[in-house]
């Protein structure tokens, strides 16, 4: 009869719960409106999923006896150590370009990035992780069971050399990448600056916003059609003073000479 001990349920426990969370996070996620970053998280869920379902198959098989019976059937020890080594360095580069695009965003106000590199991130990320497993498997393939080392609770790869300089190459970079994320958002933006930032993507505020802005334009063409009207009462008010130096043929006045004598008859004023 199998036996676990209370380190083994909990770590099932907590992968089964992983597991649960994640497929509604992906489910909610596929049944959502296109939005931003949407298909980087749906990536990184999708990730975490397999790398999380990759845990169980032996400490549920084998429970506390997986040490002296996990190459029994060597296969599912195989097995977790492709997902392992597969699903391992996705995992730490899809949340650097999730805070790559959320960083531009709100440093250039431009939520389009996604799209712009979308299709370029993620052919680099999984090309990367495809050539570098079967570099791995190659490598370990002369080696005894793979090279496969079996703790109390799953199956791993072997801390060979291939292993070390890879993730000092990945891992050195994203460490950095993300001190200068987090110097330059904290620092040179300033916290309520971001806060401004991420309130102007709400679309209830965006709603309000254009209301305000709508408003604001209904009251200045109000104001300008106030001005013009009372420009063109200004000028309708305005006497004839300057009647006398229109030229003759110009002029809207009856003029008749009598005795050498100019007599204006009538001046009708329109007011």
């Amino acid at each position: 009869m199998l036996k676990y001990s209370p380190v083994d349920i909990v770590f099932i426990s907590l992968n089964i719960l992983s597991l649960l969370l994640l497929t509604y996070l992906i489910i909610k996620l596929c049944i959502s409106s296109n939005h931003f970053t949407k298909y980087t998280q749906l990536q990184l869920f999708i990730t975490a999923w397999a790398y999380t379902i990759g845990f169980l198959p032996n400490i549920i098989k084998y429970g506390d006896d997986i040490i002296n019976k996990a190459f029994d059937t060597r296969i599912l020890c195989l097995i977790q150590q492709i997902i392992y080594l597969f699903f391992f360095y996705p995992l730490h580069i899809l949340p650097i370009i999730l805070g790559f695009y959320i960083w531009h965003a709100i440093e250039n106000r431009n939520i389009k990035i996604e799209r712009k590199y979308f299709w370029t991130f993620s052919i680099i990320n999984w090309c990367f992780t495809i050539c570098f497993n079967t570099y791995s498997f190659a490598d370990a393939y002369t080696s005894e069971n793979f090279g496969i080392r079996v703790t109390p609770l799953f199956c791993k790869p072997r801390n060979s050399n291939l292993q070390r300089i890879t993730y000092l190459i990945i891992m050195l970079p994203i460490f950095f990448i993300t001190l200068i994320f987090t110097y330059d958002s904290f620092l040179f933006a300033r916290p309520p600056s971001l806060t401004a930032s991420f309130r102007d993507y709400n679309p209830p505020s965006n709603t309000m916003q254009q209301m305000q802005h709508s408003q604001q334009m209904q009251l200045v063409q109000q104001m300008q059609q106030m001005q013009q009207m009372q420009q063109v009462t200004r000028s309708n008010n305005i006497l004839p003073t300057t009647l006398l130096t229109i030229p003759e043929e110009k002029s809207p006045v009856d003029i008749t000479n009598d005795d050498q004598d100019t007599i204006i008859e009538e001046i009708e004023v329109i007011v």
